[in-house]
């Protein structure tokens, strides 16, 4: 394995039960800058990476999907 390789930025989706309480979490705790946000999702910026939380209102037990640039796209991928 090359170690001077670097890491390619990844993108990760995640559920919450509540988007104000992650925001918090991310932005204020963690110093995550927001980028593209709208009611039910917000995009972090995770030390050049791109995590997004996405607002579900019950436990996901299937997959669940929310408008994004105007597509259904599943909350976990």
């Amino acid at each position: 394995m090359d170690r001077s390789a670097t890491l390619r930025p990844f993108h990760v989706v995640f559920p919450v039960m509540d988007l104000a309480a992650t925001r918090y979490f991310y932005e204020t705790v963690l110093g995550c800058p927001v980028g593209r946000q709208s009611d039910r999702w917000i995009d972090f910026n995770l030390f050049g990476h791109q995590i997004t939380a996405h607002l579900v209102d019950v436990p996901v037990d299937s997959p669940t999907k929310n408008l994004v640039d105007g597509k259904a796209v599943p909350i976990q991928h």
